[in-house]
Formats: C-alpha cells, structure tokens, sequence
C-alpha cells in the first residue's frame, strides 16, 4: 500500500475503492499553473492511449477532475500524479 502527502490548501484527493478499480476525485483548489498544468498533462496522457483502460480521466466542472484506476496500475497512477507535483511526497507502509 502506498500513502502520500499533498498540499491541502491547493489540491483535495479523495479514493474510493470499488470491486476492480479505486476512484479518484481531485480538486485542483488554486488556480496556480503547476497545479492546471500538471493535471492537464495526466489527463492527456491517458486521452492520448485510448487502448489502455486502466486509467479512465474525466474533467467535470470548476477544476475537479475523476479518475478511474484500474487495481493493479493505482502505484503507476500515484507514480504520475507524484511526477507532475500533484503530490509532495510517496511512501510505501506496511
């Protein structure tokens, strides 16, 4: 399992687990570009792969962003949002 930090007052991450996949909703609070962008860039990222299901990338309204994950690609995912600053930290628990 894996748990990460984020920057409360500009970004809100909530999952929720389902049978195969972990929902993600992701508020992007501040109106900063390393914020936009970097959400932007993860959501093209899985756009651009329309084979690959295991991330479904869905912008709804007012910088809130739903992402599916597919079980078995939520550290790849984590991995990503980590990548594009989204996150401050990863670590692995036990």
């Amino acid at each position: 399992m894996l748990r990460y930090c984020y920057d409360q007052s500009a970004v809100r991450i909530t999952e929720s687990p389902n049978e195969n996949d972990i929902e993600f909703h992701i508020r992007i609070l501040l109106e900063e570009p390393l914020y936009l962008d970097g959400i932007q860039l993860i959501k093209k990222k899985y756009e651009r792969n329309g084979v690959d299901t295991k991330v479904l990338f869905y912008a709804n309204y007012d910088r809130e962003y739903r992402a599916i994950v597919h079980r078995d690609h939520y550290a790849y995912f984590i991995i990503e949002l980590m990548k594009h600053q989204l996150l401050r930290s990863v670590e692995w628990t036990t």
